[in-house]
């Protein structure tokens, strides 16, 4: 959308520049007439082509000192300019995005490593301290408590790995390649082509 924005402030600082340009147009007619003394010969005498002419001309214009012109245009200069500096703010915007969103995939998943680990240290405590339990080195209320942080460390690690999925969501967003990796395409509506002028004019009833 910013392209576009910039592509038509150029368009229209194009046509305000050509505003300020000479004008040299190649003009021509041509008709039929008729001469008569009665009203109904010389209609007859338009249908017969009578008195066929042509003409050709060159016009030519030229612009002197038009202010409103080169304000427009001067202006016209300065949207291009502004939407310029948009559009590259446009993208670098979009780079960052991108960048941060990469980044916090990175994060994310050494987050879900990390606590892969602490749950395989903690499943291992268990096991180890049920053992002591059944030995009688330890407690019904140690093993509950060795039981709780292994619950703790699972659920951090459940938090993390869908913190790790919405990290590359958002990657996928940033980087517009969401719906292609969801195998989803989209297809522009067909658009009808320019209609001509008297094709305007007919009118289209029950269409």
């Amino acid at each position: 959308m910013a392209r576009l924005a910039r592509l038509n402030a150029e368009y229209e600082a194009t046509r305000a520049r050509n505003d300020l340009l000479p004008q040299l147009d190649l003009v021509g007619g041509y008709g039929q007439g008729g001469r008569n003394h009665k009203l109904r010969d010389t209609l007859y005498g338009i249908r017969d082509g009578q008195d066929d002419f042509y003409t050709v001309g060159f016009q030519f214009s030229l612009p002197l000192n038009n202010r409103v012109a080169r304000g427009q245009y001067e202006r016209a200069r300065l949207t291009v300019r502004q939407q310029e500096l948009r559009e590259k703010q446009t993208e670098q915007d979009l780079a960052f995005n991108v960048r941060l969103a990469a980044r916090n995939v990175l994060t994310n998943r050494f987050l879900v490593e990390t606590n892969r680990q602490s749950v395989r240290l903690q499943e291992a405590n268990v096991v180890a301290e049920e053992k002591r339990f059944r030995l009688g080195v330890t407690t019904s209320y140690q093993v509950l408590q060795v039981q709780e942080d292994l619950t703790l460390a699972q659920t951090q690690l459940l938090q993390a790995e869908i913190a790790y999925e919405t990290a590359q969501v958002d990657l996928q967003l940033a980087e517009g390649t969401l719906l292609e990796n969801l195998g989803i395409e989209v297809e522009p509506a067909d658009t009808e082509g320019p209609v001509g002028f008297f094709e305007g004019l007919r009118p289209h009833w029950g269409e």
